[in-house]
């Protein structure tokens, strides 16, 4: 399984997400894999209850959103998720398998600056190279496999 950090909901149909076996969720445990399932309940304890496929997950509240354990963030980033997807790393396997929304979020930040330093370094050794063609700079990166061209007038 690839991890990926998109937007929540952009996960859900996707084939790597809808394998549902008790396999693949003790690898997505193994291997720190973000996943999506859809939020069905806010408990009165604020625990999250998520339908991945055929297993019903419970979110902690603490690890319902990141900064809820820190006190940084309000109850409605719980709350407002009901309904909606939501993504998650397995923490515990069970007849009630816990998530951690949290954690995911936390992969995600993580991912977004590795990416960002990726992108950084490419368009540094770009620029160093500098192609020109047609009086424009032509600069490359490539993030996830994806190639993306910026070009830039030269002035």
């Amino acid at each position: 399984m690839l991890n990926q950090y998109l937007p929540e909901g952009r996960l859900l149909h996707t084939p790597e997400n809808r394998r549902y076996t008790a396999e693949a969720l003790q690898q997505a445990m193994d291997e720190n894999t973000v996943l999506e399932g859809r939020a069905v309940l806010c408990t009165t304890d604020h625990d999250l209850m998520v339908s991945y496929g055929p297993h019903l997950g419970r979110i902690p509240r603490e690890e319902g959103a990141l900064g809820i354990r820190e006190g940084t963030a309000r109850e409605i980033a719980i709350l407002s998720r009901v309904g909606k997807p939501v993504a998650f790393t397995v923490q515990e396997l069970g007849s009630t398998p816990i998530f951690s929304r949290r954690k995911a979020q936390e992969l995600a930040e993580q991912g977004d600056e590795a990416q960002r330093g990726l992108a950084e370094l490419i368009s540094a050794e770009s620029e160093k190279a500098g192609e020109l063609a047609a009086g424009r700079a032509a600069l490359a990166m490539k993030i996830d496999g994806e190639l993306f061209e910026i070009n830039k007038a030269m002035t």
